[in-house]
């Protein structure tokens, strides 16, 4: 089996600012309306739901993140990239390859909207190729 090292710093700061990435995208400045609207809820939809369940969404899609970030550093760490665009590449085949593809069964068998899966999906593919970039280079 070959030999792969991760590092664990890397993996949480890439995983912050994947998670910012997410804030900002899914906030009212950028596609939040879009987002409210595909999913058919406003705004006091989710303002119940956080009275409700508090910060565990928030605890569960960190640590949902930091699984996600931690495999791809795995993935890179395999590959030997060591450039931002060679750990961006690996980022986005992953997101592409995994997350987008097999996300697609929701429009298939929930019969969710198109424009919610490619929502997800572009920012699934920069959020990977951002971090993919800083964990390569930050071995």
């Amino acid at each position: 089996m070959a030999a792969y090292t991760v590092n664990l710093l890397a993996v949480i700061v890439a995983t912050a600012i994947g998670f910012g990435i997410g804030f900002a995208w899914y906030s009212r400045l950028l596609f939040g309306k879009q987002f409210m609207k595909l999913l058919g809820k406003g705004h006091g939809d989710f303002q119940g739901t956080m009275k409700k369940q508090g910060s565990t969404p928030y605890l569960m899609a960190i640590a949902v993140s930091f699984l996600l970030t931690f495999v791809l550093a795995v993935f890179i760490s395999f590959s030997g990239a060591r450039t931002a665009a060679g750990g961006a590449m690996i980022g986005i085949a992953a997101a592409i390859g995994f997350i987008a593809t097999s996300s697609y069964s929701t429009v298939l068998w929930e019969k969710r909207p198109v424009g919610l899966w490619v929502l997800h999906t572009i920012y699934m593919i920069i959020s990977m190729a951002v971090m993919g970039a800083i964990l390569a280079v930050w071995v």
